[in-house]
């Protein structure tokens, strides 16, 4: 499974390692030049050019230093513009985003520069900074290690001896308890931006950038020199421990080895190993290309990010542990010591440490093939002493909630197993059994149900990150934690019952928004048109079955349909009796992400909205620029294709117009003014009511929807009133109260935009259509509409319906680049500036197949309720904006905006009643405050009492022929109970 992963990330890094920059041609434009002599303004004792060590270019300045003795740098470059550069102060991590509040400014310039020590000694650099004689900033630099380390400090992260204006002198003091010793100097300069915004504290620089310390990507160093273990160190190891720390290795190396590589594999990664230049002298001085952080990376400096070194340790460590390759072992050993030297060492950030855990990916694996190797070669321990302090297993030592979890996705996918891999590299002991104990409750504790939108997992199966459900983290996720769990499993250290449940209910609702393994483009993030479920998270769901006792058949059941009937899991399940899941009718509420899931047969409708809690998508700088509209009351049927997909469905980026996603009601706007004003938006509304509920399997959907940002081209005056009533194979969908300022551009909304090829027709009005065509019917009439994908749309007379089919241009969500596409569509106009726009329309999925037509009757739709009575199910769905009286013949009033669906069978009443909202107690991104309930109380027609004691639910009053509900309703779900005389 990981040998398929580490193939794929070989041929995707492949340009990169055969493409090596020239090196020192263009270094003194950016970092100041030692390739050729000690600069002139350079003046001390015992400083000398050398090639001995290099961290850019060929050479650096060695310093052969003794105590008392110092550097002076007259003028050094750029430190005049690094000392002006200045920002508000600001809490946020990210991309360097100032307060607006603030008002005090800090010297965001500073130092940048990397130094070798051969000889690790307890004491430090004192480097001052100053304008004339006056010393004006100062800071310590500690040098209790060997190797190259970073040096990047602002001004305002040391000690400021004096005010001044400017800056012209720079002094490096020897330090002041050690007689002598040599340093390295290179890859060093005053830059024309302000230092990184992640810069991450270390060994050497505890105290730069504290807010980094509480970041799940930088807080290693202080975990390592904050957090005490909580669980006690027993005197002995048990039989039985070790044993069961045997069996984990056992499945974790099954897990990672992969088959026994052949000659030629072998060779392409000693190939690649040359590539790296890698040098050791007689003196056993190692050399080679510089591996720097992906923040730091720079392609025409010749630098390397561990990333592209991953697939050659993997490469390697697979062909001397499977094919007792000598060579590969050498080569191993010669990139292990290499990559140690350039600074990837126990204490040590290498600048930054941000998203080190993709970084790294694949390292700890290769750690393990050769752990006996390490192990003989005196490496071992080093090994699992990088391992324990990147992947940071400190952070294990403190049992803290999930809710104290930062970044639970990023854990899952690229920490959890280097955790592992770490402890298991450790020799059987007491220590290593209670850093398997720490990890396995830190496993536990991060599998909780977690509160607000801080991440982790919601008690409806989302999978939280970047403050909301994020599939495309969700499948990462499952392949990083899943086979841990396993690795875990029937052993003391296994993950306990309740984190299994909540794992695979989360994996089930993959399954669910999926079909067959795409999901809708309204639940992509910023990955529009490019999600789905990978087999490695489909691995995954059969490895958390596995884990339970007895096994998850539900979630083998699932396992199986997704996976091929070839795979070693699919044969174990199916022998033991399990089939794969086959009907998946169903309505399934999401509210975490304003989502609903309506399945028949093997067609899947997602219906998609938002609010103050969730975000409607996610907008960077270059990925899904155009994507404002994805949930404004999104309804996309995905039914077509072998397997079921986008594409086949209808839904193709090239020539997408961005406006018209399905179900929105939308201001149609030119693509630069659609285009975000700004680098990341996640936009949500201040309303709060928008998600979904069900009754059986039926569901209905209801969203005040407001766009109330106040950027540029955006228009927060923007509101509509939307529902949707799901019955069966039929959608009926409603607008009401469409109200917007915007007098340069249409409102509309959109019934359907697929993609269309000559053989598909649409037929309107028994007429069909195949060529490029626009045609607006009657308005007076009511009309039929067959799309191109077997759906039949039946529209409501007195509305202004467009339809064409037509040859679009728009351009790409990343690339931006011009793309065509053929497609038919079908809008509904509301004008310029509307105030009281509406619109209503039903949708029989595959209807040009089934021959069905809707049967229902509006008895509501206005700005208090959508109300809909449907004469198949025998279903009505009130979509209750609004509390007060309610004209219904059963629903009499409500206290509260609610979702409530009836059904009448026999003199019992089925109902269902629900607070769509999560109602967070507070509305801050990534806060932990949990669901608010909210009690719903309700006034039904007739004396009524639950069939049955039903959780949340009680009889207030029985009066005048009229029973009073109480339902306490919080975090969206739905809550259902049968009434009885």
């Amino acid at each position: 499974m990981n040998f398929t992963r580490i193939i794929l990330y070989l041929m995707l890094l492949l340009p990169y390692m055969q493409s090596k920059a020239q090196v020192g041609s263009d270094i003194a434009s950016n970092y100041w030049n030692f390739d050729q002599e000690v600069p002139s303004n350079w003046q001390g004792a015992g400083l000398q050019h050398s090639t001995k060590h290099f961290k850019i270019g060929t050479a650096s300045i060695a310093w052969h230093w003794k105590q008392g003795e110092h550097i002076q740098i007259e003028n050094p470059q750029g430190i005049q513009q690094a000392f002006k550069l200045e920002k508000p102060v600001s809490n946020s991590l990210y991309k360097e985003r100032a307060d607006k509040k603030a008002t005090k400014m800090q010297k965001n310039g500073g130092l940048m520069c990397w130094i070798y020590n051969e000889k690790a000694i307890d004491d430090s650099l004192t480097i001052t900074f100053g304008e004339g004689t006056q010393p004006a900033y100062q800071f310590h630099y500690y040098l209790d290690f060997t190797g190259w380390r970073a040096c990047w400090i602002r001004f305002s992260e040391m000690t400021t001896l004096k005010q001044v204006k400017s800056l012209d002198y720079m002094t490096i003091q020897a330090p002041e308890l050690t007689p002598k010793g040599t340093l390295y100097f290179d890859r060093m300069l005053f830059g024309n931006k302000p230092i990184h915004g992640r810069s991450t504290p270390d060994k050497q620089l505890p105290y730069i950038n504290p807010k980094v310390n509480m970041n799940h990507w930088g807080g290693q160093w202080y975990w390592e020199t904050h957090y005490q273990h909580d669980i006690a160190l027993e005197p002995t190891i048990t039989e039985k421990e070790k044993l069961a720390l045997f069996q984990i290795e056992l499945k974790t190396m099954d897990l990672i080895q992969g088959p026994v590589p052949h000659q030629d594999e072998n060779w392409y990664y000693k190939d690649h190993f040359k590539d790296l230049c890698i040098h050791r002298a007689a003196d056993g001085t190692i050399t080679g290309r510089p591996i720097v952080s992906a923040d730091e990376y720079n392609a025409k400096y010749n630098d390397l990010k561990p990333l592209q070194l991953s697939s050659i340790f993997y490469g390697l460590a697979r062909g001397y542990a499977l094919t007792n390759d000598d060579y590969c072992k050498e080569m191993f050993f010669d990139l292990f010591d290499h990559f140690v030297d350039q600074g990837y060492d126990y204490g040590s950030a290498t600048g930054t440490q941000h998203h080190v855990g993709y970084q790294l990916e694949g390292l700890p694996e290769s750690f393990l093939l050769m752990k006996e190797a390490l192990r003989a070669s005196g490496r071992l321990d080093k090994a699992a002493e990088i391992l324990h302090y990147w992947y940071g297993n400190a952070e294990c030592r403190r049992d803290i909630s999930v809710n104290e979890i930062q970044g639970v996705s990023d854990f899952w996918n690229t920490k959890a197993r280097g955790r592992l891999i770490a402890v298991l590299l450790m020799d059987d002991s007491p220590e290593k059994v209670r850093e398997m104990k720490a990890l396995t409750r830190f496993i536990d504790n991060s599998l909780q149900y977690s509160s607000g939108s801080v991440g982790g997992i919601t008690p409806d199966g989302c999978l939280y990150h970047h403050a909301g459900l994020y599939p495309a983290y969700m499948t990462g996720s499952f392949m990083g934690i899943a086979p841990v769990v396993y690795s875990l499993s029937n052993t003391p250290f296994a993950i306990g019952k309740q984190a299994l449940h909540n794992l695979s209910q989360s994996m089930l609702l993959m399954r669910n928004f999926s079909n067959k393994y795409e999901w809708g483009i309204a639940i992509s993030g910023r990955q529009v048109f490019a999600g789905m479920i990978c087999q490695r998270a489909i691995d995954g769901m059969g490895y958390v079955a596995k884990s339970s006792t007895p096994i998850d058949t539900l979630l083998a059941s699932a396992y199986m349909r997704l996976a091929n009937p070839w795979e070693k899991m699919y044969y174990e399940f199916q022998e033991k009796g399990i089939q794969p899941e086959t009907k998946m009718d169903g309505f399934q509420v999401v509210n975490y992400a304003c989502l609903g899931l309506h399945r028949r047969d093997d067609w899947l409708v997602t219906v998609k909205g938002y609010n103050r809690y969730v975000w409607s998508g996610e907008i960077y700088a270059h990925d899904n620029r155009w994507g404002r509209y994805m949930s404004y009351g999104s309804i996309q049927i995905n039914n077509q294709g072998d397997p079921i997909d986008n594409k086949h469905s209808g839904y193709d980026q090239n020539g997408w117009d961005w406006n018209r996603f399905p179900g929105t009601t939308t201001i149609h706007l030119p693509l630069d003014k659609l285009y975000c004003p700004v680098r990341t938006l996640m936009s949500r509304s201040d309303e709060t009511f928008c998600g979904t509920s069900s009754l059986g399997k039926n569901g209905i959907f209801g969203m005040k929807l407001h766009e109330k940002e106040t950027l540029k081209n955006f228009t927060p005056d923007h509101r509509a009133r939307k529902s949707v009533f799901l019955f069966d194979d039929c959608l009926i969908a409603l607008g009401s109260d469409i109200q917007n300022s915007n007098k340069e551009y249409p409102t509309e909304t959109t019934l359907f935009q697929l993609e269309s090829k000559e053989e598909n027709s649409i037929t309107l009005d028994g007429q069909s259509y195949t060529d490029t065509f626009e045609i607006a019917p009657n308005p007076k009439k009511a009309h039929i509409l067959y799309d191109n994908k077997g759906n039949t749309h039946f529209i409501a007379k007195g509305q202004d319906l467009v339809v064409y089919r037509k040859t679009q241009t728009s351009k790409h969500n990343k690339s931006e680049r011009e793309t065509h596409g053929t497609f038919s569509v079908a809008y509904l106009k509301h004008g310029k500036a509307p105030r009281h726009g509406s619109y209503e329309y039903a949708t029989i999925v595959n209807g040009a197949k089934s021959g069905h037509t809707p049967d229902y009757t509006v008895l509501q739709k206005n700005r208090k309720a959508h109300i809909v009575e449907d004469h198949h199910t025998g279903i009505t769905g009130l979509v209750l904006f609004e509390a007060g009286s309610v004209k219904n013949r059963w629903i009499k009033s409500i206290n509260h905006e609610a979702l409530v669906m009836i059904q009448e069978k026999s003199n019992k009443l089925n109902l269902s009643v629900c607070s769509p909202s999560v109602n967070f107690g507070s509305d801050r991104a990534y806060d932990n405050k949990p669901s608010v309930p909210v009690d719903i109380t309700l006034v039904v027609a007739g004396q009524w009492k639950p069939a049955s004691t039903t959780k949340g639910v009680k009889v207030l009053s029985q009066t005048k022929g009229r029973t009073t509900l109480q339902f306490h309703c919080v975090d969206g779900k739905t809550i259902k109970t049968e009434l009885v005389k």
